[in-house]
């Protein structure tokens, strides 16, 4: 057994506990019907004996006899251990045979009327012992005759005693066996637990294989549990693991373009260098901001604590007023409209407002490669029928190779010629996607530009 607070000790305790107030209930229940049964026994000997001593009752000369030695009736107390003591009376309450003084049922219980038994059975006391006594009733032509044989309660006692200790001796006997059987069986049936305790402790910390082992059923069910408990930290290692070595690369050009550039300025001072590094403080700042977006909108890093009820509709318009400035900047266009007033759906606003600032970028962005006026159209419809919500972001510009559509969300994909951005945009849109249960469907307009359209939403 281990600490009080084991497994093993507590089920050991409480199978024993219970198994002791079984037996002992079994016990008291089993020694009251022994001592009936044997009180049962002693009394139909006695009434055996009053009975014998009936037969021997003859009549001589119209007058009751006992045809018997008194000898044969003292003989009774040797052959029984016990002192037995008699009285026989005929009709006329004269003394036929035995002691005077032993008393008769009607004497001893004075308020009992039974007259129509033949037998009775009752305790009484004579020459100072305390006697269990049968009085017998023998019709015979001039009345009844009365029998009363009564024997001392030592050797019953003796005997109940000597039944009461075996049994005891048995309980004991039986309550060490079972406790031995209880806990070998205890300890053969939580074998499976020191096993997976075995295996688990003796593993590294980098070692979150699936736990192998076969074990009972509601053990097994443990181990599934931990099993999907270490998938999922094996899965977060790997994302931790991958945001690492996505930023340690993203981070690792421009920061020595950087250096570079800073060597240079040192020799030749020139503005121009100046605005280069600045330009790449802000490329690295943007660079982390999506990077952290990137990490967030990761499915299996939800947390609920930041989802809430949101107007979908000033959400989308909070958007376009944010980027209109930058937008217009660049000679471009912004329109929003809006088939409803307001739209309140359970989301993460922080999230899904990041994947809109990156549709509304990427349109900004692909749009300033196009020659033509370029105009960015953002839309939200619901429909009532289906219960769905569909935010759309549209541009007029070159639009996206077919072969392309395909990979286009993958990570660090980019297809901007001017080579701005770091390819997690769509991918960090998808991926909100994915966190709200939302189809994402990117297209080329046959008119030039693409549509990105995010459909769900449900109540």
């Amino acid at each position: 057994m281990t600490n009080s607070g084991s497994l093993f000790r507590r089920l050991f305790l409480g199978i024993l506990i219970s198994f002791l107030c079984l037996t002992l209930f079994f016990f008291a229940i089993t020694t009251s019907f022994v001592e009936k049964k044997t009180e049962a026994l002693f009394d139909n000997m006695l009434l055996a004996v009053a009975t014998n001593i009936q037969e021997k009752l003859v009549m001589k000369r119209g007058e009751l006899h006992l045809n018997m030695d008194y000898f044969s009736i003292d003989s009774l107390s040797t052959a029984r251990n016990e002192k037995v003591f008699y009285r026989i009376e005929n009709a006329e309450n004269k003394l036929l045979a035995g002691a005077i003084g032993l008393k008769f049922y009607q004497q001893v219980n004075p308020d009992r009327n039974d007259s129509k038994r033949r037998y009775y059975y009752y305790d009484t006391v004579y020459a100072g012992t305390e006697l269990r006594a049968v009085e017998v009733h023998f019709p015979y032509s001039k009345g009844i005759a009365k029998i009363v044989i009564a024997e001392s309660l030592q050797g019953r006692q003796q005997i109940l005693n000597e039944i009461t200790l075996f049994m005891s001796m048995a309980a004991i006997v039986l309550c060490i066996i079972s406790a031995v059987i209880t806990y070998l069986t205890l300890k053969w049936g939580l074998n499976p637990i020191r096993r997976i305790q075995k295996q688990i402790s003796t593993r590294s910390e980098f070692n979150l294989n699936p736990i192998v082992t076969r074990a009972p059923t509601e053990i097994s069910e443990l181990i599934s549990a931990l099993n999907r408990l270490m998938l999922r930290l094996q899965k977060t290692i790997d994302n931790t693991q991958r945001f690492n070595a996505d930023l340690s690369h993203q981070l690792k050009t421009p920061l020595a373009e950087m250096k570079m550039q800073i060597e240079l300025y040192k020799k030749e001072p020139e503005l121009q260098k100046i605005e280069f590094v600045e330009k790449k403080i802000q490329y690295m700042t943007r660079l982390t901001q999506q990077l952290l977006h990137y990490a967030k909108s990761k499915r299996d890093l939800i947390d609920e604590e930041f989802w809430q009820n949101a107007d979908l509709v000033e959400l989308c318009k909070a958007v376009c007023i944010d980027m209109a400035p930058a937008i217009y900047a660049d000679q471009q266009q912004l329109v929003f409209h809006s088939s409803t007033d307001s739209l309140i759906r359970n989301v993460d606003p922080i999230m899904l407002q990041t994947a809109l600032i990156n549709l509304v970028e990427n349109a900004h962005q692909y749009g300033r490669q196009s020659e033509m006026a370029n105009q960015i159209e953002v839309s939200i419809q619901h429909n009532p029928v289906q219960n769905q919500v569909v935010i759309t972001v549209e541009d007029s510009g070159p639009g996206i190779p077919e072969p392309q559509l395909e990979y286009v969300t993958e990570p660090h994909v980019s297809l901007n010629k001017l080579n701005i951005g770091n390819g997690l945009g769509l991918t960090i849109v998808k991926q909100v996607c994915e966190q709200h249960d939302l189809m994402f469907h990117i297209i080329n307009k046959p008119d030039g530009g693409i549509k990105v359209s995010l459909t769900g939403f449900k109540q």
